[in-house]
């Protein structure tokens, strides 16, 4: 067993879904970017500062509203897997997709 591997196992059982530091009380959704690493969440919406073309480059991998994603990695930089493919996101981007466990 890869040490990944390993270490996905641990955290999808025994971390909590999100990162609490920055969300509000009564807060549905929470950024990509407050997903701890090893949980699967769906994408609900992408926030007003990505722009269109941005929006359209994330769907041509994968990445809409209603995908499912695992969290794999969130530093130093943000990588989500979708299907097969891993997909590296900056910090301030992941910041813009809100979702769901």
């Amino acid at each position: 067993m890869s040490k990944r591997n390993f270490l996905r196992g641990k955290f999808l059982n025994k971390a909590p879904l999100i990162n609490n530091n920055n969300l509000t009380p009564g807060a549905s959704a929470t950024s990509l970017a407050d997903i701890l690493p090893g949980i699967q969440v769906r994408v609900t919406s992408f926030g007003e500062k990505l722009g269109a073309n941005r929006r359209i480059q994330l769907m041509a991998y994968g990445l809409s509203v209603g995908t499912q994603v695992e969290v794999i990695q969130q530093s130093p930089v943000t990588i989500v897997q979708i299907d097969h493919t891993e997909l590296a996101l900056e910090r301030n981007l992941a910041k813009e997709i809100m979702c769901q466990p």
